[in-house]
């Protein structure tokens, strides 16, 4: 049974307006790292119809093992996966997110932050773009943590694909948006 009240109303009726609408889209990146020096490694954007607009690899600087643990990208398998350095992925990027009416992460503030890093760090500026913390959101309800897979399997959400990875955690939040904005 879903909770009732004037904030879990809240949040499903302003959910509600951002699904299945091509102009919002869902950004996802893994880094190097959480720091001020991070880097973007892998970065997907898909909109709330769930269509893949973006899907790319960068190939850092610098990639530490103690991230590549967390994603399983190392600077090899980034490689296989045909990473260039960001400046070859900057246009398409700066593209796909100038078509956005809002991008929504989970951890909004995060995503943005290393986004602009990495762009700055490449002398490269990015368009100007309205955010949506949907973890954010998610706290309104009173839940604490900010780990995405513990909000979905609060609200009872599968998705097949990795964690931590860009592609598979922008499905994650689509699922979770869903799942939430469900009839009961």
């Amino acid at each position: 049974m879903k909770p009732c009240g004037a904030a879990w109303s809240a949040l499903v009726e302003s959910w509600r307006n951002l699904l299945d609408r091509d102009g919002v889209l869902i950004l996802d990146a893994e880094t190097t790292g959480l720091g001020s020096r991070a880097e973007v490694v892998e970065l997907a954007a898909i909109d709330t119809t769930g269509r893949t607009r973006l899907h790319r690899f960068a190939l850092p600087r610098r990639m530490p093992v103690e991230a590549a643990r967390v994603h399983g990208l190392d600077r090899a398998k980034l490689q296989v996966l045909g990473a260039v350095p960001w400046p070859e992925i900057h246009p398409e990027v700066c593209e796909i997110l100038g078509t956005a009416s809002v991008v929504l992460a989970w951890n909004a503030g995060f995503d943005a932050r290393v986004l602009g890093q990495t762009a700055a760090r490449y002398g490269v500026d990015l368009p100007s773009i309205e955010w949506r913390d949907l973890l954010a959101d998610y706290r309104t309800l009173g839940h604490q943590g900010n780990r995405l897979h513990q909000a979905t399997a609060r609200e009872g959400v599968k998705v097949p694909g990795d964690a931590h990875r860009a592609s598979g955690d922008c499905r994650r939040v689509l699922a979770l948006m869903r799942a939430v904005c469900r009839p009961e």
